[in-house]
Order: C-alpha cells, then sequence, then structure tokens
C-alpha cells in the first residue's frame, strides 16, 4: 500500500516543532496558527491568506492552537467577523455587506491565518517592536510557513509595515501601488498582496472597510 502524501497542516506542525527548537523563547508558548481547515482550504476559489502582528492571547504564557477555534466556528469576536466578512467577499464576488455578514463563519474555515510573532502578547505592539522580533531565524521560518500555504491572496494587517512587507515578499514582481481608497496592493508573480487595515482597526465602520477590498 502506497503512503498517503504529507498534508500542508502535517508540513506546518512539523514546522513549528523546528521553529521552537530554534527559537527557544518560544518554548511553552507558542501560538500555533496557518490552515485552518485544510479540506475546506483546498476547496476554496482562491486562497486566501491573513497576515497578523501577534495573538492577543495575553492569559498567560502557554501554547495553543489558534486553528482549533476557528475550525469549530466558535470565533465570536470583531476580528474574526471581518476577516470572515473579507473573505466572504473575495470568493463571492463582493456581495451586498448583509450577505456577506451571512456567510462570515463559514468562510473562517476557507483561509489560512498567520501571526508574525508566535507567542501571545496585549492589544498593541509597535512597528519597532515586530521589525526587532522578526530576526533572520523568523524570517527564514515565517518564509517557509509561507510556502507551504502558498496562498493566492495574503492581505496583510500589519499596521501598513512597508518594511516588514519586503522582508516577507522580496520577490515582488509588482510593487506596491496606492488604489484609490489608499491601500497598496502589489504582486508576487501571481500571487496578490494587499496591504489593508487591521480586523479590528475601529476607526472604519466594517461595512466601509469590507467595500474598499
Amino acid at each position: 500500500m502506497s503512503k498517503q502524501p504529507i498534508t500542508k497542516t502535517e508540513k506546518l506542525n512539523s514546522l513549528y516543532d523546528q521553529w521552537i527548537i530554534a527559537k527557544p523563547e518560544y518554548a511553552s508558548c507558542f501560538i500555533r496558527d496557518g490552515i485552518i481547515d485544510e479540506v475546506e482550504y483546498d476547496r476554496a476559489k482562491c486562497k486566501i491568506l491573513y497576515v497578523g502582528k501577534e495573538p492577543n492571547h495575553s492569559g498567560g504564557q502557554q501554547e495553543a492552537d489558534f486553528r482549533s477555534e476557528w475550525r469549530r466556528g466558535e470565533a465570536s469576536y470583531p476580528f474574526a467577523y471581518r476577516i470572515g466578512e473579507w473573505t466572504s467577499g473575495m470568493l463571492n464576488g463582493f456581495p451586498a455587506y448583509q450577505d456577506a455578514v451571512a456567510k462570515r463563519t463559514d468562510c473562517l474555515r476557507q483561509i489560512a491565518f498567520l501571526n508574525v510573532k508566535k507567542s501571545g502578547g496585549g492589544r498593541s505592539v509597535s512597528k519597532r517592536e515586530i521589525d526587532a522580533h522578526v530576526d533572520d531565524i523568523q524570517l527564514e521560518f515565517l518564509h517557509c510557513q509561507l510556502n507551504i500555504i502558498d496562498p493566492d491572496i495574503v492581505v496583510l494587517g500589519l499596521g501598513f509595515n512597508q518594511k516588514l512587507l519586503v522582508r516577507l515578499f522580496p520577490n515582488l514582481t509588482t510593487q506596491p501601488v496606492q488604489t484609490q481608497c489608499g491601500i497598496m496592493v502589489a504582486a508576487e508573480g501571481k500571487r496578490k498582496i494587499i496591504d489593508f487595515y487591521h480586523p479590528s482597526y475601529w476607526k472604519l465602520s466594517p461595512s466601509v472597510s469590507y467595500g474598499q477590498l
């Protein structure tokens, strides 16, 4: 009997084990992320990855798996709502906002999500802190994670950090160009990269941020 091919989720889990060994500060506090539900991700019309700064996990230094809550459909907070709505729009041709809201929970299982920093923090972390955290070792593992997930569209929620965008995607084939809404869009081959608002950004109403994608 032939062996089953290794899944992307298995590759990611193996990568995380190596990551923790290479970065001892992550011991006992690494928060796993990536593809929420691989079956649903593979079925999606396009593969969408969201990139955040760090997990909002201030309950202490402990390991966790970000994916399981969203896979079970239990993410009931604005951060997850926005990502679900944006995903619903991109996968369904941007229907009316209320139609996107109705499908937002199911859409969370069709995406991938990664945080640049893998240990929990609070509600806010500065660009300087994130840039300092992403040393050469961290960047190498992030590139490996991106290669495994292999998305068609990447939505960055990094606070418009152009320096980090270029470090994460050093092989841009189209440099960032500003849209009419002030959003930066770049390309890496066929991959589209959207430098967008953080999902918890409160100065725009949910329907307005949805419309700007």
